[in-house]
């Protein structure tokens, strides 16, 4: 199976299990032919036209499908986003950490509901918290969260993407009672999104804070976390390229969390050049930036080579990384320099990253006929299409994990729907324990059995799905089409 027909089908069940069958029948439609309405009504038999556009609205608020005009709109998948939708509790875990709980709950609802208004989203919030905050707060919350660009306004210049307009400002000057009729609220045609490219690079921050936390110490992490959030809002131009600021030892120490002397900044900064392994960079004379283009290439790189030692051992995994680092080298010379056994150990063990796509063969010919026996083999390292492969694995794995869970959620559905009072066991020697039933006790052994197993499913899904984002998300090019 191709790696776009994977992709699409995980997109689809990701749309499945957060809107429904229809919903997701339509999404799967548009992936195999993009249409207008017309079309989708004859291609989504027998689907009712208003339940095709109710499925459309829900598509086009959540940013999973596009129209190209708005006069003759031709609909169009939007797999990046939808990919991303499975990320949603990475999201709302930086959110809560960077600007507390009631932050996590603005994004709950933005994730929720997709575009909202601003007006709409005070209100619901108002509804679900009560008296327990106030409508000024939520405001200044907002507008902080639209400044420090995790959330952006939708289809508009992107000068003003980060900018909360005037109309949204006077909310904060008004009651709940005065805007429950949101319909005429002022901000009529404001749209707020969550800003994905921003989460993302947060997740990449944090990526690269632990891998020098752990291969360094914790104070080098933090002076490299300042220069991170240095760059946090420079937006790469054209070819993805992050121009990220350089900063001065002095800057670096204003920039941490603890006191610390300059120069112990600047020792640090010197070991972070010699061992960050490329994450930060020289800009000049005492001028220190953060690579954005090492980080992502180190973070693919780490993922390879963990995935080709579980899956090959670490002999495969010395192999690899000498081919890697001599970027050209033959069979016989690779016994001594990986310090494999023997010639045929070496043999079984290229054949098998050979087979997985971790290696690629070059013949040169030594003749006009070239016969193989007089022919030099070189093996190499396609570092990218090594990153494909990867990928499309973990797609497949994360597509069967999640199918296996839908599936038990429908097979077990009236086992799941009682969950609430089997988990609630009554106190042993209790009155209530002796009279149970047995098939109370049966139905509670099969729920705990079956909820285990949907969690280990869920757990493994979160694993690959980590491993997707360190080698897949974190690049800086695919932010451009989020």
């Amino acid at each position: 199976m191709s790696k776009a027909v994977l992709s699409r089908q995980l997109a689809v069940l990701l749309a499945r299990l957060d809107f429904g069958d229809v919903v997701a029948d339509v999404y799967d439609t548009l992936f195999k032919q993009p249409c207008n309405f017309r079309r989708l009504r004859y291609l989504c038999q027998p689907q009712s036209a208003p339940e095709l556009k109710n499925s459309l609205v829900v598509l086009l608020q959540h940013r999973l499908v596009y129209q190209t005009s708005e006069d003759h709109p031709v609909f169009h998948p939007n797999l990046q986003v939808a990919l991303l939708r499975y990320r949603i509790p990475a999201f709302c875990r930086i959110v809560n950490r960077l600007h507390g709980e009631l932050a996590e709950r603005i994004f709950e609802q933005l994730f929720l509901h997709g575009l909202m208004r601003m007006s709409r989203l005070l209100s619901t919030l108002e509804t679900l918290l009560g008296e327990d905050v106030d409508r000024a707060t939520l405001v200044k919350l907002f507008r902080k969260l639209v400044e420090k660009r995790l959330i952006c306004r939708h289809n508009t210049d992107k000068d003003k993407q980060h900018r909360l307009p005037e109309e949204c400002l006077q909310l904060g000057k008004t009651t709940a009672s005065t805007t429950a009729n949101t319909n005429s609220a002022q901000d009529t045609g404001i749209y707020f999104r969550v800003n994905y490219a921003t989460l993302l690079r947060h997740l990449k921050f944090d990526w690269a804070e632990q891998f020098l936390k752990a291969k360094i110490s914790a104070p080098a992490a933090a002076i490299a976390r300042v220069l991170m959030d240095s760059s946090i809002y420079t937006d790469p131009d054209s070819s993805g390229v992050v121009r990220t600021p350089a900063l001065t030892p002095d800057q670096v120490a204003a920039g941490l969390q603890f006191p610390i002397e300059s120069s112990d900044v600047v020792e640090w900064l010197q070991v972070l050049l010699e061992d960050s392994c490329g994450i930060v960079q020289s800009a000049g004379m005492e001028l220190y930036q953060y690579s954005a283009s090492a980080t992502e290439q180190l973070a693919q790189l780490r993922a390879v080579e963990r995935t080709i030692e579980e899956r090959h051992g670490n002999k495969a995994l010395r192999v690899f990384n000498v081919v890697k680092e001599q970027k050209y080298v033959e069979q016989d010379q690779l016994c001594g320099m990986a310090m494999v056994a023997n010639f045929k150990s070496t043999r079984l063990t290229l054949n098998e990253l050979w087979r997985d796509d971790f290696l690629s063969v070059q013949e040169l010919p030594r003749t006009a006929d070239r016969a193989p026996a007089r022919s030099q083999f070189l093996w190499t390292v396609n570092l990218e299409k090594t990153i494909l492969r990867v990928v499309d694995d973990c797609h497949h794995f994360l597509l069967n994990a999640l199918q296996r869970v839908h599936s038990e959620q429908e097979t077990h559905q009236k086992l799941l729907s009682q969950q609430d009072w089997l988990l609630d066991e009554p106190v042993p020697g209790s009155e209530d324990a002796e009279f149970e039933d047995e098939k109370t006790k049966l139905d509670r052994r099969k729920l705990k059995k079956l909820l285990a197993g949907l969690q280990k499913l869920e757990q493994e899904a979160l694993m690959l799905d980590r491993f997707v984002m360190q080698v897949r998300d974190f690049d800086e090019k695919l932010h451009n089409e989020l």
